[in-house]
């Protein structure tokens, strides 16, 4: 009797078992997709019946998420630290790799100042690389663990809201620490230096001598803006959630990006851009008299693939490389860490000569334009409120921009000038657009603030014909997207630009494809870091032109950034429909 039960409530537990396995199955409709597969299989007769299986099964399993986001500490073109960003996500159930991206370091500080404010840089950095490890290992998985990584926006608000609230914390850490004994801690009192003559850094108490009135001028110098120690952990993680999204849609990065930025799954075309090319580098820290062009960049002109585009250039950048190897010996063949040569220049002109004889050298005055970029705030002398564009020779703003408009008459070949008077100057910036806005471009580099800070505040009444945009420190996917928008809703230009302190990471080169930006300025087109990012422009192109989706920029079309003319109020004047 006792095994006729065992036998009867055993029969009983595996019919309950089944009953519970058709619900289960029949809750995720699995015996309606397995007819379903199993029908359209018989008759496509693939070769990897498996593999039909498995992608078919694919599709229907959960959305993929993020598990796990961890960080390195390595180090990027300039031997500093900087962080490598791996992401996990839990796809078809199970954890796996998904990708990697590395960050550029970022420098507040300019060329060729004193020793002690870079030690205190390099330790700030390395105190903000281990931050910014701790804040990916705790508080940013926290937050994005389990979210699905193809919901790029949703992933950048997160990011912007813990950022926002952390440096709120930080913020009240150090005023308590203020209170307590009476000083700030070291960056808040960085953050309160200003520049001075040399380049260096002066304390606040010179800054009677720069409103005094012998000099007759308020200098109103904007002090080091306050972030968050380890802030490069939401530019890094936002990197890396936004590749491992075109990975997981089986998409090229720049197509996924694109999506993002037009709001469309089908794009008809894509703008290869235009390259900006570091040649010679000069300016205030650089040996010499000459400060006031910083750098010489090729411009390859419009209407031909990126690829002939950047031969060109090639071709020029190697003459030039000859030119001062004949004249100046094996050390001026030696690069700075943008990729351009250095040679020692007494005179502004002489910077332009050299480019313009390789360009007619290699018969390529049809095919490559010159760019500068002066950095005007770094050769503005605080105390004289004049720019010293050669050692000893100061200028006022009006008489700089009488330079920039003989430079344009002697060099035609100048198309563009970066950041040509600071910030402040906006008088004498709006008769600078008055005066060349029409034959060349003015550029807004260091004058406009991070991508995130542009989008809200603007252009702090500059305007120019093209904006740079950096993928750096706490900026995300989003920022840059929106930035990009609010420059072309103003009729301007964007320009993705790399940084001084690069790794060989080429994400920047699919954004600029992506967001259709015109121009890149990556740097010279020597050092991998550099490289790195032209040669997947090359791959680019090449995928585009093989699905006839890459079209070149037919000319530059520099923006009509001129103020409208004032309306006469003339009570004679007839309206045009009036006119019999």
């Amino acid at each position: 009797m006792s095994s006729r039960a065992a036998t009867q409530r055993h029969a009983l537990e595996l019919y309950e078992l089944k009953k519970k396995a058709v619900e289960f199955y029949q809750k995720n409709n699995v015996p309606e997709k397995i007819e379903e597969i199993l029908n359209s299989l018989f008759y496509q007769n693939p070769e990897d019946v498996y593999g039909s299986l498995a992608e078919y099964f694919s599709r229907l399993s959960n959305p993929a998420s993020v598990s796990r986001i961890t960080a390195l500490e390595i180090l990027d073109c300039k031997g500093q630290p900087t962080i490598e960003v791996d992401v996990y996500c839990i796809r078809n159930g199970t954890e796996k790799f998904v990708c990697t991206c590395k960050i550029s370091s970022f420098s507040v500080l300019p060329d060729g100042v004193s020793m002690e404010k870079k030690d205190m840089e390099e330790r700030e950095r390395s105190e903000g690389i281990a931050a910014a490890i701790a804040l990916i290992d705790h508080d940013i998985i926290e937050m994005l663990k389990g979210v699905n990584p193809c919901n790029q926006f949703d992933v950048d608000t997160k990011l912007r809201e813990l950022a926002s609230k952390l440096l709120e914390e930080y913020e009240k850490k150090l005023a308590i620490h203020k209170e307590e004994d009476g000083s700030e801690l070291t960056v808040a009192a960085a953050a309160k230096e200003i520049p001075a003559k040399d380049g260096k850094v002066s304390s606040a108490k010179n800054k009677k001598k720069m409103g005094s009135a012998k000099s007759g001028v308020v200098v109103i110098v904007e002090p080091r803006e306050m972030m968050l120690p380890g802030c490069d952990a939401f530019g890094a993680s936002s990197q890396v959630v936004a590749r491992a999204s075109a990975i997981i849609k089986d998409q090229p990065l720049y197509q996924y990006i694109s999506h993002l930025y037009s709001n469309q799954e089908d794009v008809i075309e894509y703008r290869m851009p235009i390259p900006l090319v570091t040649v010679l580098c000069s300016g205030k820290s650089a040996l010499g008299k000459q400060n006031l062009i910083k750098e010489v960049l090729l411009v390859p002109k419009p209407g031909q693939t990126f690829q002939k585009a950047l031969k060109n250039v090639s071709a020029v950048y190697h003459q030039i490389r000859k030119m001062l190897f004949a004249k100046y010996g094996a050390s001026c063949n030696n690069v700075n860490d943008v990729g351009g040569f250095c040679p020692v220049m007494d005179k502004t002109e002489m910077l332009l000569d050299v480019v313009v004889e390789a360009i007619d050298q290699q018969q390529l005055n049809e095919q490559v334009n010159i760019m500068i970029d002066c950095a005007a705030h770094e050769i503005f002398d605080h105390e004289k409120c004049k720019y010293e564009i050669l050692t000893s020779m100061l200028k006022t703003s009006d008489d700089l921009i009488d330079v920039y408009v003989d430079f344009i008459a002697r060099y035609p070949a100048i198309v563009g000038i970066i950041d040509p008077l600071r910030k402040q100057d906006v008088d004498a910036w709006q008769k600078l657009i008055e005066k060349i806005s029409d034959k060349c471009f003015v550029i807004g580099d260091y004058i406009y603030p991070r991508a995130e800070r542009f989008v809200t505040e603007g252009n702090g009444g500059l305007r120019s014909s093209a904006a740079v945009l950096k993928l750096q420190q706490q900026t995300t996917i989003t920022d840059i997207i929106n930035a990009t928008k609010q420059i072309k809703e103003t009729n301007g230009e964007c320009i993705i630009s790399g940084v001084r302190g690069d790794t060989e990471e080429d994400f920047i080169a699919d954004l600029a494809v992506g967001i259709g930006a015109k121009f890149v300025k990556f740097g010279g087109i020597l050092r991998g870091e550099r490289t790195s990012k032209y040669n997947r422009l090359l791959k680019i192109e090449q995928e585009l032109r093989s699905k006839c989706l890459a079209i070149p920029y037919d000319s530059l079309d520099i923006p009509n950034i001129l103020p409208p003319p004032a309306q006469e109020n003339d009570a004679n004047t007839l309206a045009p429909d009036a006119v019999s």
